[in-house]
């Protein structure tokens, strides 16, 4: 047995002995080759002048990249993070151009990828205005909503042979005046929305179904709120008030909300899938002005106007926030007594300034409202109304009136409402602007 055991000791040592050998004669295996880099050039979203594209390198750190246009190199940047965003402006309307970004002396580059610019919309409008109201009383109209070619809806107060109206209806031809009593009296109704046709609210006192009016219990969250713009989507509405004021009616109960300001908030929009709201406000007396961005669980302060440096103007928001707009789910448009400002949903202050005519609005603007980037109005004191086309600004200036204020507008394709009052400190009237565009 002992023999066994060391005949077996001495064969575990040769192939041990081998084995090491074996080893030792082996090449030492070579690291694996890095992956190429990996260049991606997409076209994010498109104006009638300018395109937003994104950009974004794998597996290469702080690569110089060549951007080109066509034929022409636009830009050579050192890209320091995993992707960026990338806006060409200056472009013609309605073009196609051709992208493709490069890593600088190397053959890695992206597809090439194709964008379109929009095309810009008419301004040819014709117009009419009407005046609502016997001078009896201050009339004025404080919204307006557009629900088709031949319905219309016009709120605030309007005072006629000793009676007061609360609601101007449009059928296509005239416009009517009507009573919506709460509680047996005619409220002064300051917002309107429509989510359908068949979904309309007045203020959060009254609700159109598609069949009638109903009047509704005044939640005590809402008591002394001073609402001034309502927003909402598929049963979800919102509010905004003086001193901060902010509700959420989610379909069952009211809720109200911290927004995190007691400046009065004047107008609130959302973007079309929901899932940003945002509010805008000023006030006067304190020269403070807010906006304010929700994503589901709480208001943040997207910019504070008491608060902000200035250090390049036309990229910075600025002036007094008073209304506001969501063309889609990356931005959001910004009416500022300098300017329409164009941000992103992620924006604490920065924004592309589009100015007026190379100037400020001749009048203070009050209400911003549209149907695409590219055809929006705005509107306010001095019978100010313009249309912006997406590359150019139209003022309507044969309606010029310093008495004239227009506190909000509508539009829905090709129909445009403006609405407010002829000012006198003791008995205005209604004004109604309405324009159709020619095709």
């Amino acid at each position: 047995m002992k023999k066994y055991s060391k005949i077996l000791l001495i064969a575990m040592s040769v192939f041990a002995s081998l084995l090491n050998l074996k080893c030792k004669d082996e090449p030492t295996k070579p690291p694996p080759p890095l992956p190429d880099p990996i260049v991606s050039l997409t076209a994010e979203d498109a104006s009638c002048t300018e395109v937003w594209l994104r950009l974004s390198v794998a597996n290469a750190t702080n690569p110089i990249i060549t951007l080109t246009r066509d034929t022409t190199i636009l830009d050579t940047l050192i890209l320091t993070t995993s992707d960026s965003t990338i806006v060409d402006k200056w472009l013609l309307p309605s073009h196609i151009y051709t992208y493709t970004a490069q890593i600088l002396n190397t053959p890695y580059s992206s597809i090439p990828i194709q964008a379109r610019t929009m095309d810009t919309t008419n301004h040819s409008f014709s117009w009419q205005t009407y005046q609502l109201g016997d001078g009896s009383g201050g009339s004025t109209l404080y919204d307006v909503a557009i629900i088709n070619d031949t319905l219309a809806y016009a709120v605030g107060r309007i005072y006629r042979n000793d009676t007061t109206f609360n609601l101007a209806k449009w059928n296509g031809q005239l416009w009517n005046l009507q009573q919506l009593l709460y509680q047996g009296h005619p409220p002064v109704i300051k917002s309107i929305f429509a989510m359908k046709d068949n979904d309309v609210w007045f203020d959060p006192w009254f609700h159109w179904n598609g069949q009638s009016f109903q009047e509704l219990s005044i939640d005590p969250v809402l008591i002394g709120a001073g609402i001034n713009k309502m927003w909402g989507i598929s049963g979800s509405l919102y509010v905004v008030g003086i001193n901060g004021f902010i509700a959420h009616y989610n379909g069952s109960s009211w809720t109200k909300m911290s927004s995190g300001t007691d400046i009065d908030l004047t107008d609130i929009y959302g973007s079309p899938d929901g899932s940003t709201v945002w509010a805008c406000g000023w006030e006067d007396s304190r020269y403070g002005t807010y906006l304010l961005r929700y994503h589901g669980t709480t208001w943040q302060t997207a910019y504070d106007g008491t608060a902000a440096q200035f250090s390049v103007l036309d990229k910075q928001i600025c002036g007094t926030l008073t209304t506001l707009f969501c063309i889609d789910n990356k931005k959001v448009l910004i009416g500022s007594t300098t300017g329409i400002f164009f941000a992103p949903t992620s924006t604490s202050g920065e924004a592309q300034r589009n100015t007026f005519v190379d100037t400020y609005f001749p009048g203070f603007p009050e209400r911003l409202r549209g149907n695409s980037i590219n055809d929006f109005f705005i509107v306010g004191y001095r019978f100010f109304i313009a249309h912006y086309n997406g590359a150019s600004w139209q003022q309507y200036t044969n309606f010029q009136d310093d008495k004239v204020i227009l506190r909000s507008v509508a539009q829905k394709g090709n129909l445009v409402i403006g609405v407010g009052e002829l000012y006198d400190p003791i008995k205005s009237k209604a004004v109604i602007i309405f324009g159709k565009r020619s095709n």
